[in-house]
């Protein structure tokens, strides 16, 4: 080859290579994501809560949850489900959100009735068997109830820490513990408008301290000052635990919670705020919001 040729190549070389660092998908390109090289985390989720699903039995779910299910005989989906005319499903798998949402009325009857029991429950995804154990179901109606002041703390703003895979197949924010002085915001920036009241704040974690306190704190906020309303250290869980305190409204606030992280390991689930004056039958107040 001429050095005519070898001009051609590395100028289609560079060429190339400009390219791709402007409009590439691959590795190195300026429109390259972690999607396109590995499943997201929500998608490895969505693959774990589908493994629970048994491979026999008339599947009845929706067009998105199909897609993760579809390699069965029997499957039906909620826009084709005729009641009356349809055999009546061995397994039902939903959106926890669509039990109050688009398909509320017949879930909240399967979840009611006692022909059906839960089979896999994890606050995101719900599984409903038939001649399952309806006892659990109570589980999955209160949590409802509290749906409107919940918050998954994996999808909150952060400074440090990561998304993680949890043994249920939920997304947690993970945050492995820092040396050094001076507590990080693993999870904070999601506000929910309170009125005037007592409450109860409970955040479901799994932390690795060496001592109370070393691993970090959690509080509620006011959301505009950024004034603390209430707070406690993080306490040593071998799994999953609630970690609760008292919040103590006089007036409408728009609250945030938030987590920040020090010395040690901590994965963090949800935060639920509850009226401690409120009080009845679930099954009643599920109704009340149909």
């Amino acid at each position: 080859m001429g050095w005519v040729d070898w001009a051609q190549v590395v100028f289609l070389f560079t060429l190339a290579m400009g390219l791709h660092a402007f409009y590439g998908l691959l590795p190195a390109g300026r429109y390259s994501r972690v999607e396109y090289q590995k499943p997201s985390i929500t998608g490895q989720a969505a693959v774990c809560m589908a493994a629970h699903v048994p491979k026999s039995g008339i599947l009845l779910t929706d067009r998105r949850l199909s897609g993760l299910t579809a390699n069965r005989r029997d499957l039906s989906i909620w826009e084709l489900y005729q009641p009356e005319q349809d055999k009546h499903p061995d397994l039902i798998l939903a959106e926890t959100r669509d039990v109050l949402g688009r398909h509320a009325n017949p879930l909240q009857n399967f979840l009611m009735g006692d022909s059906y029991g839960v089979a896999f429950f994890n606050g995101e995804s719900l599984l409903l068997a038939k001649g399952g154990d309806p006892n659990h179901n109570s589980r999955v109606l209160s949590s409802l109830l509290l749906s409107s002041r919940t918050v998954r703390l994996a999808y909150t703003r952060k400074k440090g820490g990561r998304e993680a895979l949890a043994g249920d197949c939920r997304v947690v924010r993970y945050w492995p513990g820092k040396k050094g002085p001076g507590p990080i915001l693993v999870a904070y920036g999601r506000a929910l408008e309170l009125p005037a009241g007592r409450y109860r704040v409970r955040f479901r974690l799994r932390s690795q301290c060496r001592d109370t306190g070393s691993c970090g704190s959690l509080r509620i906020v006011e959301r505009r000052t950024q004034t603390v309303l209430a707070a406690a250290p993080v306490r040593h869980s071998e799994g999953y635990q609630w970690q609760e305190f008292d919040l103590d409204l006089d007036k409408k606030t728009r609250v945030e919670p938030q987590v920040l992280g020090q010395n040690g390991a901590l994965w963090l689930d949800q935060v639920k705020i509850v009226n401690k004056m409120r009080a009845g039958s679930t099954v009643e107040k599920i109704r009340d919001k149909s």
